[in-house]
């Protein structure tokens, strides 16, 4: 009796564990993630159905590419993955004029103003100085984020 009792104790305390909620979800990378922008100042983007509009890949050595509303964007950046913390620079484009300027306009300042940055999900979120988020983008293009990572 003592050992059923035993047995079932054991069971259930690894059964308990494996359902534990401290088990940790792993984000995308920043890195080598295809992020279309959705949301910008709290406006939501204006993009055409299935166009690649508003998008942003950061390549694993220092330097990023997008698209605008009509012009490809490209630059550097800095990334602190310690820190949370994240600075485009060089930010160019190709000079198009574009059926929404204004806001391929917008979209180029905030990718200059962005400090820091989360991941939340499939979700990239750009903040500013003061760590308010002044853009935000869902994943696309990494076929990971559909699977569950779970680091134990």
């Amino acid at each position: 009796m003592k050992k059923a009792l035993y047995v079932l104790v054991i069971g259930l305390g690894i059964g308990l564990a494996s359902c534990c909620g401290c088990r940790k979800v792993k984000s995308l990378p920043i890195t080598g993630t295809e992020w279309q922008l959705i949301e910008m100042n709290g406006k939501v983007i204006d993009r055409p159905e299935g166009g690649e509009q508003y998008s942003l890949r950061l390549g694993d050595d220092g330097r990023f590419s997008g698209m605008g509303d009509c012009n490809r964007c490209m630059g550097g950046y800095t990334l602190d993955e310690k820190r949370d913390r994240i600075e485009f620079s060089q930010v160019a484009s190709t000079r198009m004029m574009c059926p929404n300027q204004q806001q391929e306009n917008q979209y180029f300042a905030i990718l200059n103003d962005a400090r820091g940055y989360k991941i939340d999900g499939q979700f990239l979120l750009l903040l500013n100085d003061q760590r308010n988020i002044i853009a935000s983008f869902k994943n696309v293009g990494n076929p990971d984020a559909n699977a569950e990572h779970v680091v134990r």
